[in-house]
C-alpha cells in the first residue's frame, strides 16, 4: 500500500504542477480534501486546491517541481520537494519581479480510499521572497 500511495502523490505533483492539469486533480484528491499550508493558508475541496495551485502557476508560468524524497508509512506519505520558476505574475498580492526563484518544502499527505484527503505543508517562503527581492538577504558574516 505504501508504494501505491507514493505513486499517487508523485503523479498528483507531476499532473497538477508540471503538466498544469488542474482539471485532473480529482483523480488524485478526495472530494473532502483539505490543505493546510504555510502562513495559515488553507484550501478545502477540489476547487480550493485549484485556486492555491493556480496562484503559483500564474505567478511562475515556468514552474517546475521536483520530488526529492518520498517516504511512506500506513496511510501517510511525506514528500520533500523543490520548486523553481521565474516570477512573471503577482504572488500573494506582490508585483512580479522577473526574478528566478527556488523554493523547497515538505508536505505530509494522508490518503483515504486511494486518494489524498489531507495535506499539511511547510515551505521556505522567506528564502523565496529574498530571491524575488521582497525581503532583505542577511549579510555574510
Amino acid at each position: 500500500m505504501s508504494e501505491q500511495n507514493k505513486a499517487i502523490v508523485r503523479r498528483f505533483i507531476d499532473e497538477a504542477f508540471n503538466r498544469r492539469n488542474l482539471d485532473g486533480v480529482g483523480e488524485f484528491l478526495h472530494t473532502d480534501y483539505c490543505y493546510h499550508g504555510s502562513c495559515g493558508r488553507e484550501a478545502h475541496g477540489l476547487d480550493g486546491v485549484r485556486q492555491v495551485i493556480g496562484m503559483f502557476l500564474e505567478a511562475f508560468p515556468d514552474l517546475e517541481v521536483t520530488v526529492d524524497d518520498l517516504l511512506a508509512g500506513g496511510d501517510k506519505v511525506v514528500t520533500r520537494w523543490t520548486a523553481r520558476g521565474t516570477q512573471k505574475g503577482a504572488l500573494m498580492g506582490m508585483a512580479p519581479t522577473g526574478n528566478r526563484g527556488t523554493m523547497s518544502g515538505i508536505v505530509i499527505s494522508q490518503l483515504k480510499d486511494g486518494k489524498v484527503i489531507e495535506d499539511w505543508e511547510q515551505m521556505d517562503l522567506l528564502h523565496l521572497f529574498q530571491q524575488l527581492g521582497y525581503a532583505p538577504t542577511p549579510a555574510a558574516p
